[in-house]
């Protein structure tokens, strides 16, 4: 912050290892592959897959290099609207910063129902699994999408103060899992 001639004056309750375990919450890499793959086996099967990995690895690879590099010019909590803003023509700057900013705040938006839905549908998933009794149907899939969004509404509202241990011990269940599961596979 001093860097950027500003004043720091929000606290950090994040350390290393807790945005580590933020980026691997976030992310959720191997957690969410096989509920996606159902999605890219449907529609395209194996090579879709397996060529789709290739060229979108060399995509956002791309993509991730030139925000880095923007972030190395320019470090900011503001994102992509702000190097919008600052590296856009004159002309357009407010109008594409302002386009960014909601296009992000909607992605932000859409990526919290998608996950909502995905771990909803993991939770009647392992209901249904466990229990032989149990009938599907698609509405129970609705309110278990509602449970989460409101459970990620309430931690993230009135229990903020504890993030940073939840995310270290995201962390470490997201290591012990991956293991767990991989070794058996």
């Amino acid at each position: 912050m001093h860097v950027l001639g500003k004043d720091q004056v929000l606290r950090r309750n994040f350390k290393f290892l807790t945005m580590l375990g933020f980026a691997s919450t976030v992310m959720a890499s191997w957690e969410l592959l096989l509920p996606l793959f159902s999605f890219a086996l449907t529609d395209g099967g194996t090579a879709v897959l397996f060529w789709g990995f290739i060229v979108l690895t060399f995509v956002m690879l791309l993509v991730y290099a030139s925000i880095a590099e923007m972030a190395s010019m320019s470090p900011t909590s503001g994102g992509q609207y702000h190097w919008v803003a600052k590296y856009s023509p004159p002309k357009f700057r407010k109008f594409l910063s302002y386009m960014i900013g909601w296009l992000c705040a909607i992605g932000w938006q859409v990526y919290l129902a998608g996950v909502c839905y995905i771990v909803a549908t993991i939770i009647q998933g392992l209901i249904a699994l466990n229990n032989e009794d149990y009938v599907w149907h698609s509405w129970h899939g609705t309110l278990l999408t509602i449970a989460v969004i409101s459970f990620a509404i309430f931690f993230n509202t009135i229990l903020a103060v504890h993030m940073p241990l939840l995310e270290g011990s995201v962390l470490i269940l997201h290591l012990v899992g991956f293991f767990a599961i991989i070794i058996p596979l």
